[in-house]
């Protein structure tokens, strides 16, 4: 199963919405700025049918979802950045189980792309100042079976 065009247009709208640029404060891009497209039609190509029926779905939801919830003729990728973030948030809250998992599903997946970016992550975890010598794991103990080596 692929996505079409129109569909991944769509997808960008939504996780733009739910990753937007500057978000976290300290993170400089949003979904905006990562290869959505890319990250969508592989992840669909390799999950099992059911699974990207889901994902179609939660794109479709978000899509027409200004239709019920600004009650406007327009499409989520039609709509400017604040009505946009309205929109996925009353998603979010919606009463209904199904939207709220559906939404959240795309947020699920939005959140891999998101932190497997080099940008993102050189935010999350910046490199430290000092000389460049990386820290030794601490040394183990007798009796730690479970410590792992970190280096």
């Amino acid at each position: 199963m692929t996505l079409t065009s129109m569909e991944l247009r769509w997808a960008r709208a939504a996780m733009g919405a739910i990753f937007p640029p500057g978000g976290g404060g300290t993170i400089p891009v949003g979904a905006g700025h990562l290869d959505v497209d890319g990250f969508l039609v592989a992840l669909v190509g390799e999950l099992p049918l059911r699974a990207g029926l889901g994902i179609r779905a939660a794109i479709w939801m978000c899509a027409l979802a200004p239709l019920w919830v600004l009650r406007r003729p327009k499409l989520l990728a039609d709509l400017d950045a604040e009505p946009r973030l309205r929109v996925v948030t009353a998603l979010f809250q919606s009463s209904s189980y199904v939207v709220r998992q559906l939404v959240l599903l795309l947020k699920v997946f939005g959140a891999l792309l998101f932190a497997s970016a080099p940008a993102v992550r050189a935010a999350m975890f910046p490199a430290p100042a000092s000389s460049g010598r990386r820290l030794a794991a601490p040394p183990r103990r007798p009796g730690d079976a479970h410590a792992r080596d970190v280096a």
